[in-house]
């Protein structure tokens, strides 16, 4: 029981001690940067794909106004050749009369022949 109040004893076991706290706090340590670099991680993951997802967005709006445009262009085709098919339904219309009037013609002038 001497020994353990002596003052070498003591002082061993604060050595001691100190050593364990000192050994807690770099671990600590070593575990705070380890989430520290984690963190950072992430963050600098989240932004990369942040500004991957803008320039998605980027994309995908350029697209859709091409798209946009394409439709306009081909809503325009449509009309325009809708028009054409009228006309020349039309045209041909006009000469199927010029050929009957022109036959009605050539069979009266026959008839009078």
């Amino acid at each position: 029981e001497q020994f353990l109040h002596s003052r070498r004893y003591l002082n061993m076991r604060i050595r001691l001690l100190n050593d364990s706290i000192l050994s807690v706090k770099i671990s600590n340590e070593i575990k705070l940067e380890t989430i520290h670099q984690g963190f950072l991680l992430t963050i600098n993951r989240r932004k990369e794909l942040l500004e991957q997802i803008k320039e998605l967005n980027k994309q995908c709006q350029i697209l859709h106004e091409k798209n946009e445009a394409i439709k306009e262009n081909n809503q325009n085709r449509l009309h325009l050749n809708s028009k054409l098919e009228k006309n020349y339904q039309q045209q041909i219309t006009d000469q199927q009369n010029k050929q009957i009037e022109w036959r009605q013609k050539i069979e009266s002038l026959q008839e009078e022949t």
